[in-house]
């Protein structure tokens, strides 16, 4: 695990320029860094070293092949590469994953990605054309800026600004689209020249003839031929879990208390070596009716774990520009927040935990699943039922959101369920709409340079048309594998565990769990119309009955609480009037009603302020460079 950049063309051969990238990341590498130059000039290689398979010097990176002829930079593990190490046609030198990998490419080419499971972002140099890939679900981040005279690549949009591959300059479409998703979708970045290389994706680079995308993975779309048993499932996950312990330094689980972290621990426990440690978050009184330590607190003790509660106060104000210099661009989760702080805590303890990200995308876990199944039959009541229906929930939606996000989600099923199916999911998974974005803005179409999007969900529609021979209640939770997994739960839990030089592994994140799970029907995983039915029933001997009855709670951070409290400072700064007319995006009348209405309780508008707020952090680390 660690961080690298490359350079190919005629920047490569620029002093000082592979050494600005990797300064940018050193955070991300803390136990060794080095470079390679190509005696022709014409490619640079740079990397720095989070130590966790094979400890010594001889398996830092960048890695040569043994013939000489090839180069590799690379972040990441690769959990089955013991078992690969008969593929290798040479006799190894060191005990490390990295070298498994170089030679196996030098070998099979791209077709050694099939073999991989892992999570891994890489630059190979085969002596004539450079090669980046990204593992199949987008756990690790590659990012790139080509030019007519050359490539860059690296693990951080900081990287590629160190380098002066690309301009310090805001891409208008990409902050169109963050305020939409609250994240900006690949390939796009909050850069202008920046792209993300998206997941399942490699790029091959040859001089003079360009960037060349291909897609060697895709999430898969038919349901398998056979359902698996309860105990399948359970062998399924723990055969994955059981991988993901690979490493030469201990490793920690990240225990909330919930189904996926529990069970985590509980499969996680039965093949640690010396113990595991668990570590959470609590939060104050504000955030009580978040806090799930009771649960958390049975399952170390039942498992017998060293654990540790870590207490997350509303400290944003002081870790907004670190947050924001991470992401490299807008990011308005602010979960990622509560990442930061575990992982900073973490890391005093361990180098690598697990974490439970990808198992609501996976075994149908978000209560929008089962939405999409009541939407189906809310469409065929007849009208007067509809009406009905409002008339019964009112006294739900007008009351306070702080505490409980239940009345906001009918809100929003109510509001939407009218719509076409695709759009009224596409809805419900993103924050704000054409409407909304051409109030807030001062000149939309002037802001977009007169080309408004029509289709303002294009990126998750593409998406959809991958699946378009199934039900939207069975491939939601596909789309969102590829979109919301991706681009909001990974980025997060990347950036801010690197940001610590912490290493976060994600079983159920690993593609053979996704292909034999995450297909299956919505009603075989949430029979009798129960979130994660089947997978509660896989845990059963497993997990106390308080933990597999509990409802799901969600990694979130009482954010609303923050902005009216300690944090409604910060909200003033950023977005009082005078910032807002300086920087002339938005109107001043329309960011103030919203804040009003948040304030007074009205709106359930804190993912709304949060995000303006993140915005104009990210917008003065980029002016001050």
């Amino acid at each position: 695990m660690c961080g690298f950049v490359a350079l190919a063309g005629e920047r490569a051969r620029s002093p000082g320029v592979i050494e600005a990238g990797l300064a940018a990341i050193a955070h991300r590498g803390p136990d060794g860094h080095g470079v390679w130059r190509a005696e022709d000039g014409r490619v640079a290689l740079g990397h720095v070293r989070l130590a966790i398979l094979d400890l010594s010097d001889a398996a830092s990176q960048p890695m040569r092949s043994a013939d000489g002829r090839a180069q590799i930079a690379y972040n990441g593990e690769i959990y089955n590469y013991r078992e690969l190490v008969g593929s290798v046609p040479r006799k190894l030198r060191t005990s490390s994953d990295t070298e498994v990998l170089l030679e196996l490419l030098q070998a099979r080419g791209t077709a050694a990605l099939s073999l991989l499971r892992g999570m891994f972002a890489l630059a190979y140099w085969d002596g004539e054309e450079l090669l980046l890939a990204r593992d199949r679900l987008g756990i690790k981040p590659l990012f790139y800026a080509e030019t007519a005279n050359g490539i860059a690549a690296g693990s951080e949009l900081g990287a590629l600004l160190a380098m002066g591959a690309v301009e310090r300059r805001p891409d208008p479409r990409a902050i169109d689209e963050y305020l939409t998703y609250l994240y900006v979708p690949f390939p796009r970045t909050g850069i202008l020249g920046a792209s993300e290389l998206p997941p399942g994706c490699l790029l091959r680079w040859r001089p003079g003839q360009g960037a060349r995308i291909e897609r060697y993975w895709s999430v898969p779309t038919a349901a398998p031929a056979r359902t698996p048993s309860a105990s399948e499932v359970r062998e399924i996950l723990d055969e994955a879990i059981k991988l993901h312990l690979v490493s030469d330094v201990p490793v920690g689980v990240f225990l909330s208390g919930g189904l996926d972290s529990s069970s985590l621990t509980a499969l996680a426990a039965r093949h640690a070596q010396g113990g595991l440690k668990t570590f959470m978050v609590t939060f104050q009184d504000e955030g009580s009716h978040l806090d799930e330590r009771s649960f958390a607190r049975r399952i170390a003790a039942q498992y017998g774990t060293d654990h540790t509660e870590i207490e997350v106060r509303a400290d944003a104000a002081q870790i907004l520009p670190e947050l924001v210099k991470h992401f490299g661009q807008p990011f308005g989760n602010p979960t990622a927040v509560l990442t930061y702080a575990l992982s900073r805590e973490t890391r005093r303890y361990v180098k690598v935990a697990l974490a439970g990200d990808g198992g609501d995308e996976v075994l149908g876990g978000y209560p929008r699943y089962r939405g999409v199944w009541m939407a189906e039959a809310y469409r065929r009541l007849p009208a007067r039922a509809h009406a009905w229906i409002h008339r019964r929930l009112e006294p739900v939606f007008s009351r306070s959101n702080e505490r409980g996000r239940t009345g906001s989600r009918l809100r929003r099923f109510l509001s939407h369920a009218d719509a076409p199916p695709d759009e009224m999911y596409f809805r419900w998974v993103s924050y704000h709409d054409a409407a909304f974005k051409e109030a807030l803005l001062a000149d939309r179409c002037g802001f977009l340079g007169g080309d408004v999007p029509h289709d303002g969900y294009a990126f998750l529609s593409g998406l959809r048309a991958r699946h378009a021979r199934r039900a939207l209640r069975d491939v939601a939770p596909l789309v969102d594998i590829e979109s919301f997994l991706p681009q909001n739960v990974l980025n997060y839990g990347d950036r801010m565990s690197m940001a610590h030089a912490l290493e976060v592994r994600v079983p159920f994140c690993d593609h053979v769990v996704v292909e034999r799970l995450a297909p299956l029907p919505l009603a075989v995983k949430m029979p009798a119309f129960v979130q994660k039915g089947m997978f509660r029933w896989a845990m059963k001997d497993l997990l106390p009955r308080s933990v597999l009855l509990h409802r799901k709670v969600g990694f979130n951070p009482p954010i609303a609480a923050w902005l009216r409290r300690d944090l409604a400072p910060l909200a003033s700064e950023y977005l009082g009037e005078d910032s807002l007319r300086r920087r002339g995006w938005f109107r001043p009348d329309a960011v103030a009603r919203v804040r009003r209405g948040f304030e007074r309780g009205l709106q359930d508008a804190a993912y709304t302020v949060w995000s303006l707020v993140v915005l104009e952090a990210w917008l003065r680390w980029l002016e001050r460079g």
